[in-house]
């Protein structure tokens, strides 16, 4: 933000200085450096676009609370097809993955931004220290420089990855001692308010792409045909649709989220 107010300043001043001179050659260099200054922050606004639109919602909502919950989810897709593992807390089919944790190490900010534990999911052993949490509108852009400059929190999808997948042995631990995965973009769901939570929120979600070596493709492929426990593999038309496919009875829930990982 200091720098964008540095930049319009700059150009202000440059545009005054045209305005009290006719040398040419003074106008010809302050025009190049218009120029430059424009280009700057252009390229300035197009980077830290993310962080400029959650400025007018620190504005528009500085005294409101809101919900925060930011996660991380797997895009499995193979022979056109997505993965969707069963929800342990809803009943529906969902990616794999889940939300991000925060260490010990955060609390102090966390105190510092007068952040709350998310009430809409009971806090036990699962769910303790997940970055689901409410705070004041003002302090959302603080929270997401935190969250981006990946301190005293988990930076890494394994251990969702291992806790839906390989320890209830869906995935054969031989086949999946670790996975390797590529991260595709973030979706960020417009603020909005939640009839669930009773409270605006917005849901953050980084999208990772598994990447596969051939036994792993392979015994995938073997699951498509001979069905898998507790996953599902759909399509894209099936995931947009959130499982009510036209002439079909609807049988099979698919959360609203899924659709990211496409």
């Amino acid at each position: 933000m200091t720098k964008v107010i540095l930049y319009i300043l700059l150009l202000f001043l440059a545009l005054c200085s045209l305005l009290v001179s006719s040398n040419s050659y003074f106008v010809s260099v302050v025009l190049g450096v218009i120029s430059s200054i424009i280009i700057l922050l252009a390229d300035l606004l197009v980077v830290n676009s993310e962080y400029y639109k959650l400025i007018s919602v620190r504005l528009l909502y500085r005294d409101k609370n809101i919900r925060m919950s930011i996660s991380y989810l797997f895009r499995i897709k193979v022979e056109g097809k997505y993965l969707l593992i069963r929800g342990k807390r809803f009943p529906q089919f969902q990616p794999v993955g889940g939300v991000f944790k925060r260490y010990d190490s955060s609390i102090s900010f966390f105190q510092e931004i007068h952040a709350l534990d998310d009430d809409l999911i009971p806090i036990d052993a699962d769910s303790k220290r997940d970055l689901r949490i409410r705070l004041k509108g003002r302090y959302l852009l603080k929270f997401m420089k935190w969250f981006d400059s990946r301190k005293n929190r988990e930076i890494c999808g394994w251990r969702e990855f291992y806790e839906e997948l390989v320890k209830p042995r869906i995935f054969p631990e031989e086949l999946f001692p670790f996975v390797k995965y590529q991260f595709i973009k973030r979706h960020i769901n417009p603020i909005r308010y939640s009839d669930f939570s009773q409270s605006y929120e917005i849901l953050v979600a980084e999208i990772y792409e598994v990447i596969l070596d051939r036994e792993q493709e392979s015994f995938l492929q073997d699951t498509i045909r001979t069905g898998i426990s507790d996953c599902i593999w759909v399509t894209e038309e099936e995931v947009l649709r959130r499982g009510a496919m036209p002439g079909h009875d609807y049988t099979l829930a698919i959360s609203e989220h899924s659709r990211w990982i496409i």
